[in-house]
């Protein structure tokens, strides 16, 4: 029998099979390259529906070495105590639901989180935090964050703070980062820190410097796998999950 491999979890987005029609059906789906990348950086990917039950979810973590939490649409705004913007697309309201006490769970249990995009915001509004809405027209001097055709590419670099858990794994240097966001962390919640900034001011990144890796980064690392340094995120994730030491080999 071959060495055990950390298990990640993985969120799955939730949309409507034929919307407009009398009868649409919900799905639940991920993009695969979310669960190749913690392929590729050797774990062992599960896919998590979205559940609305508390003991469930807290049943379901205890089976999981990490978490990756995905991208997707907007955090509903009254998460964190604001009125909705009109650029504000929320994402499936069940998703939502879980999204939120999945990830107060994961960090109540101390698991290893990688949250990307809207997986971000979720782990900074989980944690306290808020959010801003819309770069347009909250931004001065802003970049061009929404480059949704440009998704795999790198349009923009952001700096990486010294000393942060994201140095360790990124290094020092300016990164290119590929951008397909609108909203990003406003006030940081207690306990996490700034530690990737864009020239424009805004947080690309933020992390709890105590504990296991607590990581949200706003850019799409899983579709930047060609380069090295995105590539290393996940296999961050999967060596500070490591296999559970009292699992045979």
């Amino acid at each position: 029998m071959g060495k055990r491999k950390p298990v990640i979890g993985i969120n799955c987005d939730m949309d409507m099979e034929g919307a407009g029609r009398p009868r649409p059906r919900p799905y639940v789906f991920v993009l695969a390259d979310y669960f190749d990348a913690i392929i590729q950086a050797g774990g062992l990917p599960i896919l998590l529906p979205p559940l609305d039950n508390d003991e469930d979810i807290r049943q379901v973590l205890a089976g999981l070495d990490g978490l990756l939490l995905t991208g997707g649409g907007d955090v509903d705004p009254s998460l964190y105590g604001r009125p909705l913007h009109p650029a504000t697309k929320l994402a499936s309201p069940r998703r939502l639901q879980f999204d939120l006490l999945l990830t107060k769970a994961a960090l109540a249990f101390e698991k290893p989180i990688l949250a990307i995009c809207l997986g971000a915001q979720m782990l900074n509004v989980a944690a306290g935090g808020t959010l801003r809405q819309d770069l347009e027209d909250q931004t001065q001097g802003r970049l061009e964050h929404r480059q949704v055709p440009n998704d795999d590419k790198e349009v923009h670099i952001v700096t990486i703070s010294p000393g942060s858990s994201l140095a360790k794994i990124v290094g020092t240097s300016p990164l290119g980062v590929n951008s397909t966001h609108h909203h990003a962390v406003d006030t940081v919640a207690p306990g996490f820190k700034a530690c990737s900034t864009a020239s424009d001011g805004v947080i690309e990144a933020i992390e709890r410097p105590t504990g296991p890796m607590t990581l949200g980064v706003q850019w799409h690392p899983e579709r930047l796998r060609d380069s090295d340094r995105h590539r290393s995120l996940f296999k961050a994730l999967v060596e500070q999950a490591g296999p559970d030491p009292r699992a045979p080999d």
